[in-house]
């Protein structure tokens, strides 16, 4: 994988705007949004757009990509396998309640293929690390599997969709403390 290189302090800024310009047009507007709108918000040219990020794609996929280094910093300073695999479907489930849309439209462009198998390792490789934590503490199942965590953060997320932004973070909550007392093992 290609390693970003180090831009200098207000290109990085640029690049922040233009992700945060992005994530939120993208979440209002949708995945087709036009990336002139993009630039006009962030306070950039178009043309600036398209040094860090070659197509929407590219764009989209570095907003997913941030959100998936920030999941595991978050995931780092859990102290037990129990707390980083609810942190994991909170974080998911969240991630899922605003960019919903944009990740199905990400997935179904062909140009981004490679971006997103790509950050689905990434995705994959983070869930078996947390997985393997809270089953050898038996805070899970041992039948849970990566899918099951897409599956898990999809089913807290999705009544969420339908509530103002102010009280989709206590659905989800509420979803993953009714979830959790599911998904522990059964003592004989």
């Amino acid at each position: 994988m290609q390693r970003r290189k180090k831009l200098r302090r207000d290109a990085e800024e640029r690049r922040e705007r233009v992700l945060a310009a992005a994530a939120e047009l993208f979440q209002n507007e949708g995945y087709l949004v036009p990336l002139e709108k993009v630039a006009q918000k962030a306070g950039v040219t178009r043309p600036t757009i398209y040094r860090s990020f070659p197509d929407r794609g590219a764009l989209a996929i570095a907003i997913f990509k941030g959100h998936l280094a920030r999941l595991a910093s978050l995931i780092e300073v859990c102290s037990s396998g129990r707390e980083a695999f609810e942190r994991l479907l909170l974080e998911i489930a969240a991630i899922s309640a605003v960019y919903g849309p944009l990740g199905a439209a990400v997935q179904s462009d062909p140009a981004a293929s490679d971006a997103v198998a790509a950050l689905k390792a990434e995705f994959h490789a983070i869930s078996e690390r947390v997985l393997a934590a809270a089953r050898a503490e038996e805070a899970i199942a041992s039948t849970i599997s990566v899918d099951d965590v897409e599956f898990l953060a999809q089913m807290i997320a999705g009544p969420s969709h339908y509530l103002p932004e102010d009280q989709k973070s206590a659905s989800i909550r509420h979803a993953l403390g009714k979830l959790m007392s599911g998904v522990s093992p059964r003592k004989p």
